[in-house]
């Protein structure tokens, strides 16, 4: 049996490039749908914009909306998104009706009055029309979501 001996360096730039090769694909199991995004929409849309949120264009993917706006919202908006996303997983789950899901919207904006003065209040309204749609089956039209901005001042 013949021992081999290798140098350090051969040693050093074995193990990096394995863990190059290891974390990558980690980082590509983990990662793979923002990665199809970046590289599909990188001509068409750019995710640093300093452009109003209303000037966003309303036709990005569902997926792809919150990568879209993350940067450009303040922390309450972005947290009122948040909970309604948690909202509709909720009401989808327990298949609720239209107006079980118009009660929720209605608590969850009494916990953000300062959202109705906003400038994103009707890209927040859009943004709920698209996610009830695609994952609620159920369909808001903009009058219909101005009962849950109506109820705040009640």
């Amino acid at each position: 049996m013949k021992i081999l001996f290798i140098s350090w360096s051969v040693y050093f730039t074995t193990i990096t490039v394995g863990l190059i090769i290891y974390y990558a694909m980690i980082g590509y199991l983990y990662y793979r749908k923002e990665i199809k995004v970046a590289f599909s929409n990188s001509a068409q849309f750019h995710t640093h914009t300093n452009a109003p949120l209303q000037q966003i264009p309303i036709t990005i993917k569902n997926e792809n909306y919150q990568a879209a706006i993350s940067d450009s919202l303040p922390l309450q908006v972005q947290s009122f998104i948040d909970e309604v996303k948690a909202c509709l997983q909720e009401a989808t789950s327990n298949q609720y009706d239209k107006d079980n899901i118009l009660y929720l919207l209605q608590r969850l904006v009494s916990k953000y009055p300062s959202i109705e003065d906003s400038a994103y209040k009707l890209s927040i309204e859009q943004f709920i029309i698209n996610e009830c749609e695609t994952h609620c089956a159920v369909s808001f039209s903009e009058e219909d979501l101005g009962v849950i901005w109506e109820k705040l001042q009640a």
